[in-house]
Order: structure tokens, then sequence, then C-alpha cells
């Protein structure tokens, strides 16, 4: 669902053209090796914040979704917790981005808002439990994605990744819960 897309990054501090990369983590096998792309490539600054920006935009997103669409009272509760949460991560990310000289995403993609649209027309048991399920996935990728990202040679990434770790582990864990009790 979410993917890293960085091409034909300028280097600014050598000056150098960086490797392209084109990984949609859905489709590799195992898990993304981020100290790799973070030391070898150079341009932690750009995987990781569009990367980490897509992920809160879709959250925010969801989330929004959720206290609407839900049933369940759970599941609208967790949806407000994303929306607040991811929002106030999004704020601190843009400011680490602002600080790197990067721009962020503003919006989710097309391909996100053709699923939201497709969510939206679901009965709301029916969203309850699938948005629940992928609420455990996306944050179980997230959650490798940014201990990966957590050990970057970047300092000011690292202890944003190793800031914002918490906050992902607690809604997997409440997307756990959740989810066990609508079986």
């Amino acid at each position: 669902m979410l993917s890293l897309q960085a091409c034909n990054n300028t280097n600014q501090s050598e000056g150098k053209l960086t490797d392209s990369i084109d990984v949609d983590k859905t489709e590799v096998d195992g898990l993304i090796d981020t100290t790799k792309i973070v030391s070898e490539n150079g341009i932690e600054g750009t995987v990781f914040l569009e990367k980490a920006a897509k992920a809160d935009l879709l959250e925010i997103e969801m989330g929004k979704l959720a206290r609407t669409k839900a049933a369940n009272k759970s599941v609208k509760e967790f949806g407000a917790l994303l929306e607040k949460d991811h929002t106030k991560a999004l704020s601190e990310l843009k400011l680490l981005a602002q600080s790197k000289g990067f721009k962020l995403p503003a919006s989710v993609s097309n391909t996100d808002a053709t699923h939201f649209e497709e969510m939206s027309k679901m009965s709301s048991n029916t969203f309850d439990k699938y948005f629940i399920e992928m609420m455990v996935q996306d944050h179980t990728k997230d959650i490798e994605f940014y201990s990966g990202v957590s050990k970057s040679p970047d300092t000011t990434i690292s202890v944003y990744a190793n800031k914002i770790l918490p906050t992902l582990q607690g809604h997997l864990k409440k997307a756990t819960e959740i989810a066990d009790k609508l079986k």
C-alpha cells in the first residue's frame, strides 16, 4: 500500500547524483533493510520523510473515516486516537523536513483516496473488522520501518523515529485488542 520512491536525488553536501530507489514494501519478501538505504545511498531524508508523511496522512484520514463510519464505539475511539496522534506526529515531521529543506506530500495518494471511497461504502460492521485488521497490518509494517530507521546515522532522524515508535507500538497493541474483540 505504501511505497518508497526517490529518483535522481542530488546529495546536497557532495553535489553527487545518488542511485534511484523504487521499492514497494508489499512486493518485498521480508523487511526492507533500512540501514542499507540510509547508509549506502545517503538519501535517508528523502526516503524516510516521504514514507513517514504518507503513513501519517493515511492514518489521519483513516482515523477520520473510522470516527464517522464505524459502528463499534472502540473503533470510533481508536479512529479519533489515530487522527490526534498522527496529526501531532505529522506536525513534528514537518519541522524535521523543513530543517532538511524537504517538502512533504500534502495529501494522500489517489490510490488511497479511491480505497477510502470503497471503504466508505462498506456496511459499518464490515468496515469495523476491515479497518482494524488494516490498522494491525499497517502499524506492524510502520513499526518495522521505524525500528530500522531508528538506527540511522542521521541523529535528527533516529531521534524522531525513536520518539514516535512507542506511539506506533501503542496503536498496534490497541488495534490488536480491538480486533480480538471483534472476532
